[in-house]
């Protein structure tokens, strides 16, 4: 029996097996290919005929300290200045590291890493395609529908056009619970799935749920044997742990203090996210429940079962603050085939089958998936206004001296195009704003922000992340929205006397700047003598 289940997993690990599904597999990679690229060509601008491809702007703060070490200078902030673990995904810094070393320029470097982020996308629909055929799943309508409907979901294409770690994490999940199967039915863990389920946490610091989740399904099933070999898991965190605490002198990334200690609502916050997902997911959700209730075949039950996992992160560390969801992104794949699952023992085939599978896939794609309702410029993320942001930072670079110094809000594209130091006013590279108390009402990552300090010592230039108008007359503004300058980050910093005194009567005369993000200079800045250089640009999306 034992022989016979080893057989059927290693078949599906080494190719995938029904020709039914081979199909499938090459027409969902190129339905996603299509969707991924017309949405990807809206992550760019063109400044003076000069196309600039940008990622999210968080993710744009990795590419900087990616750039950064690329260039010798370490894996910092500011070349030269303190050292701050300002990422939380060190395995995919370290991809965008290699990326930046083969010479890719500022404009191109984020396209190649959005290339790499496909190639990783379309291996999940290849790795889902195996665990469908590990799991004797491979033929009918269920399958053709996981996969498609993975093909059109919003959680795995958003967040590869957008840069974000989440498909090489969720790559790494997939292989690892493939091998994980393989090593359940020859009764042995293996020593290549343990390091995949170690490498997990590298990937990104709060991933150690996927890691459990790759070795309950080997132990689980019955690997047994060799289970030393989970020792295996630890050694990759307990190696990035010693670097971490040897290179930034702490045990814990820096966005941990900032996003999570201290945090109010962080518990009710999570289950809301967790209602939210249930909600989006409601049918495929529904599903799973069932298969962990009913299903005959013990595999898809532990399967099914670990969504718990994901839930159990999101209580412990809180949602995120994007769209979509992306701390349990990686586990759509599973939660889909274990959808199909239950479709599959319910109505084996005929109508009843039809039914499901079509509510399964309509319900899903309708509410978390690419359809009528979506534009391609819905999939890149507004966050940190990127195109905006992006032309500021070339304007920056092509206009202010080298040793010129600014203040940033949204602050990596910005920061990554402008090549001059940069203060981080929210606080991902700065020790001391991360470990303010956390500002009640206000977005994670947007709670923790202190305007005195991030101007003592009086940078050249003050990113507002604003119009002009806003900073010209914030007091009546201010007063017509009833923004709060406590809670708010934009209304603390045009409103802080630093501020209004010394920077306000200076903004860059730019025209495009003024009415969208409009820059400000110090009043005693060498950058003052500048002023009459800055050029208008042509810009076009």
């Amino acid at each position: 029996m034992r022989g016979r289940g080893s057989d059927r997993v290693r078949r599906a690990v080494g190719s995938v097996a029904s020709a039914d599904v081979r199909v499938w597999t090459v027409v969902v990679v190129v339905v996603f290919s299509i969707l991924f690229w017309a949405a990807g060509r809206h992550a760019s601008v063109i400044v003076d005929g000069v196309r600039y491809h940008f990622l999210d702007d968080d993710q744009m703060i990795s590419m900087r300290y990616a750039r950064n070490l690329a260039e010798g200078h370490g894996l910092v902030w500011n070349p030269g200045g303190d050292r701050v673990e300002g990422y939380t995904n060190f395995g995919w810094t370290l991809v965008m590291a290699v990326v930046h070393a083969f010479g890719a320029s500022d404009a191109t470097t984020s396209l190649w890493v959005r290339g790499l982020n496909w190639l990783l996308a379309a291996w999940v629909l290849v790795l889902t395609a195996r665990l469908l055929v590990a799991l004797g799943l491979d033929r009918g309508p269920p399958a053709r529908a996981v996969l498609l409907t993975l093909a059109l979901s919003y959680d795995l294409l958003f967040w590869a056009i957008n840069g974000f770690e989440t498909t090489l994490l969720t790559v790494l999940f997939l292989w690892g619970v493939v091998r994980a199967l393989d090593d359940a039915a020859r009764g042995a863990l293996s020593a290549p799935t343990c390091l995949l389920a170690g490498l997990l946490p590298i990937v990104r610091s709060d991933a150690a749920d996927l890691t459990l989740a790759v070795l309950v399904v080997a132990v689980g099933l019955g690997a047994r044997r060799r289970w030393w070999l989970v020792a295996l898991a630890i050694v990759p965190l307990a190696l990035h742990v010693a670097f971490r605490l040897n290179y930034y002198g702490d045990l814990l990334p820096n966005a941990y203090y900032l996003k999570v200690a201290g945090r109010p609502g962080l518990l009710w916050a999570g289950l809301g996210n967790l209602k939210g997902f249930v909600a989006t997911y409601t049918v495929a959700v529904v599903l799973v429940g069932a298969a962990i209730v009913v299903d005959s075949d013990r595999r898809v039950r532990v399967l099914a079962g670990l969504i718990g996992f994901g839930f159990a992160r999101v209580i412990v560390v809180g949602p995120d603050m994007f769209p979509g969801f992306r701390f349990l992104a990686p586990y759509l794949p599973i939660v889909l085939v274990a959808a199909a699952a239950t479709v599959t023992r319910l109505a084996p085939s005929g109508r009843a089958s039809v039914v499901l599978t079509t509510l399964l896939m309509a319900a899903t794609v309708f509410n978390a998936g690419v359809n009528g309702r979506t534009r391609f410029q819905d999939l890149v993320s507004p966050n940190g206004g990127p195109a905006v942001n992006t032309v500021a930072g070339v304007l920056v670079n092509r206009h202010t001296g080298q040793n010129a110094r600014m203040a940033v809000t949204a602050a990596g594209c910005v920061s990554y195009f402008g090549r001059r130091e940069a203060i981080d006013v929210l606080g991902k590279a700065d020790h001391h704003v991360a470990r303010l108390p956390a500002v009640a009402g206000a977005p994670t990552g947007h709670n923790r922000f202190d305007i005195h300090w991030s101007l003592r010592d009086r940078p050249d230039l003050v990113v507002t992340f604003g119009p002009h108008l806003l900073a010209a007359e914030a007091d009546v503004i201010l007063k017509a929205v009833q923004s709060n300058p406590e809670r708010d980050y934009g209304a603390a910093l045009v409103l802080n006397p630093t501020f209004v005194r010394e920077y306000r009567d200076h903004p860059v005369p730019v025209r495009y700047l003024l009415d969208r993000n409009a820059l400000f200079v110090h009043e005693r800045s060498p950058e003052i003598a500048r002023l009459g250089g800055w050029r208008e640009p042509s810009v076009q999306r």
